[in-house]
């Protein structure tokens, strides 16, 4: 099987390519604008194609590596401007599709959507693919953006277009992200036992389904498989948990004792949990790793940066 990783250094992006490459008698090709010399010696068994997704020779590039799926993890970062998400997320999906159609190659695509399409909500009842969609910021108006259009040329040119909605994703994530944020957080504090034990955490009533990386990355493979065309799918854990219970579990497999916690901004109590049946009955898929064990993990490996970070002082 010959797939391609548009994105291949980014968070997924990379996650997917570890994935791949272990898969048996498979020839992984990585796209991405700027691929450091580091990334291509660590991880081994697969071609790099330095090359922005914008750029006129995609369709070459596309036709040399014969991809049988395509895996569309670039993106524009949730901090750009509006217009540079629409234009890398929107057009630069137009233009990958485009390109594959000129190199008359019928790849099964998976492109990667985002729960922000649908917004939040005050109601616990799980999200269906057709619930309406009403993005409440410049991320979620973009990836929503790129969800339409993606499906409408996959349906102009006949191309098998996937959509995979990922909800909140964890595991070795940046610690900007929430779950990586308390960990590192607690982390840090547990390597230097004579700093204040204060945590900063956002909302602490925000209700979110969270899904380990490693649980994404199948779900995307699977969709690449099985998923049908034209499509919209989840990629969840189908369970909502509070950041308070995040951090309360954190805390109480953790060494420190009483910590402050300082709430930062707005405590709302909004909403976002997935329904997954319909990517479980069209491909067999479902989340193997639980939310303790994908926190246990967490907390483990932000434990080892703070004592490499120590070591380094």
């Amino acid at each position: 099987m010959r797939y391609l990783v548009t994105g291949c250094t980014g968070y997924i992006g990379r996650t997917l390519l570890q994935r791949l490459v272990n898969e048996p008698s498979s020839h992984v090709v990585g796209l991405d604008m700027r691929i450091p010399s580091g990334v291509v010696s660590e991880l081994h068994g697969w071609y790099p194609v330095e090359m922005a997704i914008g750029d006129p020779n995609l369709p070459k590039a596309l036709a040399e590596a014969q991809p049988d799926v395509v895996f569309h993890a670039a993106a524009a970062p949730r901090t750009a401007t509006l217009a540079e998400q629409l234009s890398v997320n929107v057009l630069g999906t137009q233009h990958l599709l485009e390109s594959l159609v000129e190199a008359q190659i019928q790849a099964r695509t998976v492109v990667l959507g985002s729960a922000a399409e649908y917004g939040l909500a005050t109601q616990t009842t799980p999200i269906e693919e057709d619930a309406p969609t009403r993005p409440s910021g410049d991320y979620g108006v973009a990836k929503l953006s790129q969800t339409h259009s993606a499906l409408v040329t996959g349906r102009r040119y006949d191309l098998p277009v996937i959509v995979g909605r990922l909800f909140n994703v964890y595991g070795c994530t940046p610690n900007t992200f929430v779950v990586a944020s308390l960990a590192s957080q607690i982390a840090q504090l547990e390597q230097y036992k004579g700093m204040a034990s204060r945590i900063k955490v956002k909302n602490m009533l925000a209700i979110r389904d969270f899904i380990h990386v490693q649980d994404v990355v199948s779900g995307l493979i699977a969709l690449g498989l099985s998923g049908k065309p034209h499509e919209i799918y989840h990629i969840a854990s189908a369970e909502g948990v509070s950041t308070q219970w995040i951090l309360d579990y954190l805390l109480q497999h953790s060494s420190l004792k009483s910590p402050e916690v300082f709430p930062q901004g707005k405590q709302l109590r909004d909403v976002s949990i997935a329904r997954i049946n319909k990517i479980n009955i069209h491909t067999g898929w479902k989340p193997a790793l639980s939310l303790s064990e994908g926190l246990d993990q967490e907390l483990q490996y932000w434990r080892e940066q703070a004592t490499l970070a120590g070591l380094a002082r």
